[in-house]
């Protein structure tokens, strides 16, 4: 497992500063699905605990799929099968009669 984001450097009024980051599982594990940090992050500082928080946005690119022209529901029969097809109902007889095998 490749580790990623474990420092930063903020640049203050008095020069840089060297963090240290302990990013948490569900952080790698969005960066495994394909989601990648913005450029930016907000930091919040806990006075209280003496920690600095980092909400580090992530965005992912994804592809909307629609399926154009495939017969989607399909209803077999004994004698036919019928299917929809876009917003008709296209119904396919099959006689027993002239096959005896099927």
């Amino acid at each position: 497992m490749r580790t990623f984001f474990t420092s930063a450097a903020i640049n203050t009024h008095r020069g840089w500063v060297h963090l240290d980051l302990e990013p948490s599982k569900e952080f790698y594990k969005l960066l495994a699905r394909g989601f990648k940090p913005k450029s930016h992050a907000k930091i919040k500082l806990d006075r209280k605990n003496r920690k600095a928080i980092f909400h580090i946005s992530l965005e992912k690119e994804i592809k909307i799929y629609r399926s154009e022209n495939i017969i989607k529901p399909v209803d077999v029969d004994e004698n036919s099968v019928a299917a929809l097809y876009e917003a008709f109902a296209v119904i396919l007889n099959r006689s027993c009669q002239d096959n005896p095998g099927l």
